[in-house]
């Protein structure tokens, strides 16, 4: 493996090869110089300044869970088999590195950084994220040995093709604690991502913690089954920051808008949404909807309200300066700040009639003149307060804004990267799909365009969109490597087989710092033996998609374990971080309801070593009712929320059928007549909105007799749904009419059981 793996690590600007190293991304250069460097409980990592004592005393807990050896942290003078930070400012990229300086687009050869390995280990950076860089790459290069660990003797020179080399998390539509997040730092500063930016704001949440604003954040929801969204402590999030900054790592704080905006236009209607449409003018279209809410059943209390902010009324533009201001002031480090702009949808502030009379009385053409006016003042705004502004590919643009921000291009639209080259704007390179194979992508080839190092690239982004904290670290971090190896340095070449194998084992190493207990289960829906087994949805389906915690339906077994010897593993199970007083890890755990377990490795005198490792796992509702797996046809439907969903046997929300505008029915063939008393019928529900219908049932489709009536029902649903007992009938098919939905005019069920003889 080794050998094959060295030779296709070099790169155009390698002086030599080596046998025994496994990097990413590949360095610019790298030379070896033969033999190894054995580390042991007596080497220290020198701080060669002041400055650099923080990443010294990081490293040093790295390479305690990466390879059992506990390094001393010294300001004193280096000597043989110590690890030396030092500073050098003269150090210089071999070629342009894009960036930003005093909020202006402009390249540089500063960010260097240089390794050279010996008798000692000395890794020089022109500042302290360059050194930060290179203190990942050592952490990489470490290897474990019966000995003990040792490193190769080598000489790298190193440096990013661009400087947003960046990943982005979704915290805007399910909660991610600032525990994870902190993981997440660990991964891009392990892969050497510079940035990582935070979608702080969406449809499902607002998670920014404004004291000027104190009521945002009221009325998150949460998306996809997830937990919804917190606002995050103030002291809290500022110390994300600084746990960042002292990694190498700098968070960007995107702030939405004028679209996916929901949850701060729901809290704060009368600043951010001031147009109530009448119910009759707002859109059901199923596209439209997903488009607003990402997955709220045809909208819901997001189509109550206008689509984006009410940017045709000047009023809320000192409030998104506050706003973006708070913003400013927490991620003070951050050269960037993102304002959003994508999937913008208009049309119910389009017709409104204050809208019409604000953009005649401006000699606006239409609404895009609006949107562009808006653009205009939020750049102003946020250059204002010291950033360069960032924007998605929906953005609209005039040519006055071409030096004034950068725009994000990520799903291959007309839009694309070279049309916007074309006309003098900055792009950065963030993949849907890659479009092209693996090898072959980089963040100059992507989504059909083709660029070139003359193009004002300013890097490429891993979008983590939508997922559970579970997720996120499970499937999602994953997903780094690969954009940074070519994001990095474009040019490295490898066959993707060799490539994963370099990731398998950097994975592994990562997890030791990320992931210090293990957290496996055994009993989730699908599983063979499981209650539920019936239903195909595995552990790794489910957290695949990343938008669903783990789900079980009868009792799960949960087991911790830790590499780190002789750790005691504590737990909690409702999502708070462990202490040195909980619950000790025996055996396994039995699990009966929904919780998240987070668990974390103590040593002997009570104090926690490394991060607490955390997955929620969903407890559902499965019977095999007369209706399960039944053949079942509706009316009408939307997409992929299909019939077959009320069939399944899961109390399920995020599985249910979504119906066109009422009346719409579903309905279930038996397949052979039953003894009916008793159905129980499950709509959606989201804490605020009541469906009506009637249950009918029949023996031949043509004489049907009803059995339940909720047709002037108003009670709020619930996940209990609603049990119809009666008489005994005999019938072969069901038929649930869907009458009316009190939050917008489509409908949508989750669940229809059948019971009798």
């Amino acid at each position: 493996m080794v050998s094959f793996v060295a030779a296709l690590l070099l790169t155009p600007w390698s002086c030599g090869a080596a046998p025994d190293w496994t990097l990413i991304p590949t360095p610019k250069s790298i030379r070896s110089k033969g033999g190894f460097l054995e580390l042991s409980s007596t080497t220290r990592i020198v701080a060669a300044t002041p400055k650099l004592m923080p990443l010294a005393k990081i490293l040093a807990d790295e390479v305690y869970l990466t390879q059992g050896v506990r390094c001393r942290v010294s300001s004193g003078r280096p000597s043989t088999g110590d690890i030396v930070l030092t500073l050098d400012p003269a150090l210089k990229a071999g070629r342009p590195i894009r960036t930003v300086r005093d909020k202006r687009f402009t390249t540089t050869t500063d960010g260097a950084h240089h390794i050279a390995v010996t008798d000692r280990v000395v890794v020089s950076g022109f500042n302290y994220r360059a050194v930060a860089e290179g203190t990942a790459t050592v952490l990489q290069l470490l290897r474990a040995t019966k000995k003990g660990p040792e490193i190769p003797k080598v000489a790298i020179d190193d440096w990013p093709e661009a400087d947003y080399t960046t990943v982005m998390v979704d915290v805007g539509r399910q909660e991610i604690p600032i525990a994870t997040l902190k993981q997440c730092v660990d991964a891009c500063r392990f892969y050497k991502a510079r940035y990582m930016q935070l979608h702080l704001s969406d449809d499902h949440g607002w998670t920014f913690p404004s004291t000027a604003f104190p009521k945002l954040g009221s009325r998150n929801t949460g998306a996809h089954g997830g937990l919804a969204p917190k606002v995050y402590d103030l002291k809290a999030l500022k110390e994300l920051v600084a746990y960042a900054d002292a990694r190498g790592v700098t968070l960007v704080p995107e702030f939405e808008t004028p679209g996916h905006s929901g949850a701060m236009r729901l809290a704060m209607p009368e600043v951010f949404d001031d147009v109530s449409p009448p119910l009759s003018s707002r859109s059901e279209n199923a596209s439209e909807s997903r488009a607003i809410g990402k997955g709220g059943a045809g909208g819901g209390r997001q189509e109550a309200h206008l689509a984006v902010l009410n940017i045709a009324n000047d009023a809320i533009y000192p409030a998104l300066d506050t706003l973006v201001g708070e913003m400013c002031d927490v991620f003070k480090s951050s050269p960037y700040f993102h304002i959003g702009c994508d999937e913008t949808i208009w049309h119910v502030l389009e017709a409104q009639p204050a809208t019409q009379a604000y953009m005649k009385a401006h000699g606006m053409s239409g609404v895009h003149e609006l949107f562009k006016q808006h653009v205009n003042r939020m750049i102003e705004i946020v250059r204002k307060h010291g950033k360069v502004p960032l924007a998605w590919e929906g953005v609209a643009l005039d040519d006055g804004m071409k030096d004034q921000l950068a725009v994000m291009t990520w799903v291959g639209s007309a839009r694309t990267a070279e049309s916007l080259q074309k006309q003098g704007y900055t792009t950065i390179t963030v993949p849907w799909d890659l479009g092209v194979p693996f090898p072959e992508w980089s963040m100059y080839e992507c989504n059909g365009s083709k660029l070139t190092r003359q193009d004002r690239v300013l890097g490429a982004m891993v979008p983590l969109w939508e997922m559970s904290a579970g997720a996120l670290i499970e499937t999602y971090i994953p997903r780094i490597p690969e954009r940074q190896e070519r994001t990095w340095g474009p040019d490295n070449r490898f066959e993707e087989p060799e490539f994963v194998i370099r990731k398998r084992f950097l994975e592994a190493r990562l997890a030791k710092i990320i992931k210090p207990v293990t957290i496996e289960a055994r009993g989730l829906l699908g599983e063979p033996g499981a209650k539920g087994s019936e239903v195909h949805t595995t552990m790794a389906e489910t957290l695949e998609s990343g938008k669903l915690p783990p789900i079980f339906a009868g009792e799960l077994e949960v087991k911790l374990a830790s590499s780190i010897p002789g750790a005691i593993i504590r737990y909690t199970l409702d999502g708070s971080a462990p202490t040195s007083t909980s619950l000790g890890f025996m055996r396994s755990l039995k699990l009966s309801a929904s919780a998240t377990v987070t668990a974390a490795p103590f040593d002997a005198s009570g104090r926690q070593i490394g991060h607490a490792s955390a997955m929620s796992f969903a407890y559902v509702d499965f019977d095999k009712s007369l209706t399960f797996g039944k053949p079942v046809t509706a009316s009408g439907t939307e997409a992929e929320f299909k019939p077959e969903y009320v069939v399944d046997g899961l109390v399920q929300r995020e599985k249910a059928w979504w119906g066109p505008p009422a009346p719409q029915w579903v309905q279930i063939d038996l397949e052979a007549e039953h003894d009916l008393n008793r159905i129980d019928v499950f709509p959606f529900w989201d804490g605020a909105r009541a469906y009506q219908y009637t249950v009918e049932v029949s023996a031949n489709k043509s004489a049907w007799t009803l059995v339940a009536d909720r047709s002037k029902a108003n009670e709020v649903e619930t996940e209990k749904g609603h049990r119809h007992t009666f008489t005994p009938i005999r019938a072969r098919y069901i038929r649930v009419n869907m009458l009316h939905n009190t939050a917008n005019t489509s409908v949508h069920m989750v669940e229809v059981r059948a019971y009798g003889g």
